[in-house]
């Protein structure tokens, strides 16, 4: 058998460096997710005084997009039926959205239970959804998602359930 000469207090900084790490990795892509939505928020605001329908119809052309396509559709559909008021109305619930993911975000990276409970939560909510989505159109977007959303969910079930052990002092 081997021997290992690390001391349990040094395994004990390993494992909870491990941890901080993989906690501040789920910070990054929630504020990640936020940023990206707070992005799309914003674009939706630049269509407000536009034709909404018409500058769709041009960026699905520029990017060489198949209009009957899935995603091309559902951009063309949303576009066709946008009021100033809906598009304000979808920019605020995307700054809402980014504002929620921002303060998840700091909350993990500095360890606080409440984002870590919050974190969890949420990425539960969207198990379900992904589900659908993969049995609906199963492609890979749907299994990185899913895979994503499952691995964040029992990696701060994990931390949960182990409390304060890996705390930072």
């Amino acid at each position: 058998m081997g021997y290992s000469s690390e001391t349990p207090d040094a395994a004990a900084a390993r494992d909870a460096s491990a941890h901080e790490l993989g906690l501040r990795t789920v910070a990054v892509f929630e504020a990640a997710k936020g940023f990206v939505v707070l992005v799309a928020g914003s674009g939706l605001l630049l269509l407000v005084r536009r034709d909404a329908q018409a500058m769709a119809e041009r960026i699905v052309e520029h990017l060489h997009l198949d209009p009957a396509s899935r995603y091309p559709h559902i951009f063309l559909q949303l576009a066709t039926g946008a009021t100033p008021g809906r598009l304000r109305l979808l920019a605020f619930g995307a700054l809402v959205y980014a504002l929620i993911r921002f303060a998840e975000a700091v909350g993990l990276w500095h360890g606080r239970r409440w984002a870590e409970w919050f974190g969890m939560a949420t990425g539960a909510v969207y198990l379900p959804f992904e589900v659908v989505a993969l049995v609906r159109h199963p492609s890979i977007e749907p299994v990185v998602a899913l895979i994503a959303s499952v691995g964040i969910v029992v990696f701060l079930a994990v931390r949960l359930k182990k409390g304060g052990r890996h705390r930072r002092t």
